[in-house]
């Protein structure tokens, strides 16, 4: 890729840029517990898109090809998938939103921001997960040092238990119960977000775009450093396979002698499987729950999609896959159900994507895009993105979360891009 201009950013870009990036953090958070701040966090995150999508479209005004090339597709499935939701009555408020509204302000942003080859918004991403790991980490040492709790929210994703921590910086919503995970017995650490997968989740994005965007030419700095710490105390299995891979990755890469590097990727490799056994072996001795659970959830998600797979079953739809879920995970109290508190809580991503919105949702707001952006960056880290984004939304419910929406776009608009050279693009 060209290198990287950001000098001339006026303040009213950089601070929307900023913005944005918060707010599509905050917008997973314990926070949007409280009805103000999550109606606050969505009108920051619109306000700072619609901002920057006046500023990409006064950017392109004399070059709108991409970005009419990309709305023009973006357009065509989207209404095709809304027109048949329309007609079985499954369309809702929240999916115009995050379907239509937000990917639709922020294209022209994203291709401003390919056409000038800017990461600016990746690096404020990073700086505010940063600080936020950084955060975590002390209040975990403060809470491993039995401070008494001083704080409670209210948590609408655990059904609305109260949730304690210190200062509403953070909280602890699995309590302050260490737990075993790995050779430690920790305190499980998720910061401002309701669990510690979710936490995970960003902490994954955080370093895949520090060590693939950013800074792809050093092996390890602090910023990830912190990274990779702060993932093993929250404990999530998948973002510690994430910090694997990443670290795996990286660390291959850095080796220039050919005959070293043959020798280090199979002993890398060895080690992987046996330290990969060892964790999936602790997994289901120490959290035979959710193991089950996901397992629950996988085969009913599945048997959900096979009824309807083209279209699934519709996205308000979540009673077709409770239908198929172990009935003991159900809550049949006619109060609860009034409540809309009868939901099990479906665990993974990519089945729910198959289940509510068949084959044709998971195609074009995950593999068709994916493969898009793989088919452009093949040949640099680039490339990887997409593979650790499958692994994310396979094994944790991200997918209809802002930010899972805000990457798709992103592998759409680099995808499409063109800048009239031909061939893939390279570091």
């Amino acid at each position: 890729m060209e290198s990287i201009t950001e000098n001339n950013d006026s303040k009213i870009y950089s601070i929307s840029v900023f913005v944005l990036a918060l707010s599509l953090i905050l917008s997973n958070s314990l926070y949007t517990s409280i009805h103000l701040f999550s109606i606050l966090s969505k009108l920051l995150m619109f306000s700072s898109s619609f901002v920057l999508f006046i500023v990409g479209i006064f950017f392109l005004k004399s070059n709108l090809t991409n970005v009419i090339r990309i709305y023009s597709l973006y357009l065509v499935i989207v209404i095709i998938l809304f027109i048949e939701q329309a007609l079985r009555a499954q369309i809702s408020a929240n999916k115009l939103l995050l379907l239509i509204a937000f990917p639709l302000l922020i294209i022209p942003f994203l291709v401003m921001e390919r056409a000038r080859n800017s990461i600016v918004f990746f690096r404020y991403f990073c700086n505010i997960m940063i600080i936020i790991a950084s955060c975590s980490l002390l209040f975990t040492m403060v809470g491993l040092l039995g401070v008494p709790l001083n704080s409670s929210i209210t948590s609408l994703w655990s059904g609305g238990t109260i949730v304690g921590g210190y200062f509403h910086l953070h909280f602890f919503p699995g309590g302050t119960q260490k737990i075993p995970f790995l050779f430690f017995h920790i305190l499980r650490n998720s910061s401002i977000f309701p669990e510690s997968p979710i936490f995970g989740y960003y902490l994954s994005l955080a370093l895949v775009f520090q060590n693939f965007i950013i800074n792809r030419n050093r092996f390890v700095d602090l910023q990830s450093f912190i990274i990779y710490i702060t993932i093993i105390t929250t404990a999530s299995t998948t973002s510690l396979f994430i910090a694997i891979g990443v670290f795996a990755i990286k660390s291959i890469i850095f080796i220039r002698n050919k005959t070293i590097k043959k020798i280090y990727v199979f002993f890398l490799f060895v080690l992987l499987i046996v330290a990969l056994e060892y964790i999936i072996q602790f997994k289901l001795k120490n959290s035979l729950g959710s193991v089950s659970i996901r397992s629950d959830d996988f085969r009913a998600g599945m048997m959900a999609f096979l009824d309807h797979p083209i279209f699934g079953n519709g996205f308000n739809n979540l009673a077709s896959i409770e239908a198929y879920m172990d009935a003991n995970r159900l809550l049949y109290n006619p109060e609860a159900i009034a409540l809309g508190l009868n939901r099990a809580g479906f665990s993974l991503g990519l089945p729910e994507m198959l289940a509510l919105g068949g084959f044709y949702y998971a195609f074009f707001w995950l593999i068709f895009p994916s493969y898009l952006y793989v088919k452009k960056f093949y040949k640099c880290l680039l490339a990887w993105i997409p593979c650790f984004n499958l692994l994310l939304v396979s094994l944790l419910i991200i997918n209809d979360t802002y930010m899972f929406i805000f990457t798709i776009v992103y592998f759409y608009v680099y995808g499409i891009y063109s800048n009239n050279k031909s061939g893939s693009e390279s570091e």
